[in-house]
């Protein structure tokens, strides 16, 4: 701009030894167009992405790191986007150095997420012109479900008295050990857990019977006031499945009119959780467990032997049904 107003001037209105300005200038725009052109490619950007977990619960608070590696010092503009906001984030980078800029990110949904890079902006050493390289480097999450408080206490009430003093007797997480009871060999005791839990917990033997619970997850979109609803039944489901997991015993878990599928970890029932999505399928046959349910719970309790519904509005049980009931929308 600035040369061509010289050249201008220079032409119409005279104005002597001003050439050498229009030369100045037009070489700094050709100069900094073609370090535009040029720095891309002499950079030679090595690109990754990094998370500080890939299976986050919702509202957890997230760590992620945009790891760039150039050829060329300077400062390089990043454009990420994480989920649905896109940021740009100035990288300030050495030749040849692996610089790292770190993004906070808290997830309010469940489900898979993806963390994308799209491009990269450079601004050449006269800061006339930028060039913007297009990438793709992202990453795959997957956001479990959360869990409810308040409603740990239902999986205790969910089966006979024998039931519920035998939970009550294991409690402890993972399944594997138990507490020490007199008498219990020395090699049994399982020390590492037992230094992260505070007490002495001792390895199941193989053979010790292993408690099975039902847990039935409603997913007709028609037993629901709302989608709000139905993500407060999803975490119903997993503060209760993962209550029993921790105290050992096993849950099989039937989502919708899907086959039954047998849990023994945490993780994994959450992985299940995190991927359901409501539908039009009604509700099969129930054996005695846990039902989570929306304000229209299925036909078929009236016909089925009872248990706990656990209902996210206030709704009426067939009796022999033990009720619960949680707010839509609740939190912790």
């Amino acid at each position: 701009m600035s040369a061509a107003a010289l050249g201008c001037g220079a032409h119409f209105v005279q104005l002597r030894d001003t050439w050498y300005l229009v030369a100045f200038l037009a070489a700094l725009v050709f100069v900094g167009l073609g370090s535009a052109v040029a720095l891309p490619l002499v950079a030679r950007p090595r690109l990754h992405l990094s998370v500080s977990s890939r299976l986050p619960t919702v509202d957890e608070d997230i760590a992620v790191g945009i790891h760039l590696r150039v050829a060329v010092g300077g400062v390089v503009t990043v454009t990420a986007h994480l989920v649905g906001s896109a940021e740009s984030i100035p990288i300030k980078t050495r030749r040849g150095k692996s610089t790292t800029a770190t993004v906070r990110w808290v997830p309010r949904n469940r489900g898979p997420v993806r963390m994308v890079v799209s491009s990269l902006e450079f601004r050449e050493p006269l800061g006339i012109a930028v060039r913007r390289l297009r990438v793709r480097e992202s990453e795959e999450l997957l956001v479990l479900p959360a869990e409810l408080g308040g409603l740990k206490e239902v999986a205790w009430g969910s089966g006979s008295e024998d039931n519920q003093a035998n939970l009550n007797g294991m409690g402890v997480p993972g399944g594997a050990v138990r507490d020490y009871q007199a008498g219990d060999p020395q090699r049994q005791v399982h020390w590492k857990q037992s230094a992260r839990q505070g007490s002495l917990l001792v390895n199941l033997h193989e053979d010790d019977a292993v408690q099975t619970e039902n847990l039935h997850l409603v997913t007709d979109a028609a037993a629901y006031a709302s989608s709000e609803d139905f993500e407060t039944a999803v975490r119903a489901a997993a503060t209760i499945g993962c209550e029993w997991l921790r105290c050992g015993v096993q849950v099989r878990l039937t989502v919708g009119s899907s086959t039954p599928q047998l849990f023994t970890e945490e993780e994994s029932l959450l992985v299940a959780l995190a991927l359901v999505q409501p539908s039009g399928d009604a509700t099969p046959s129930l054996d005695r467990g846990v039902v989570v349910t929306g304000v229209h719970p299925p036909d078929s309790l009236a016909s089925r032997p009872g248990g706990t519904v656990v209902a996210v509005g206030h709704v009426t049980v067939p009796a022999g049904w033990e009720l619960v009931v949680v707010e839509g929308g609740a939190s912790d």
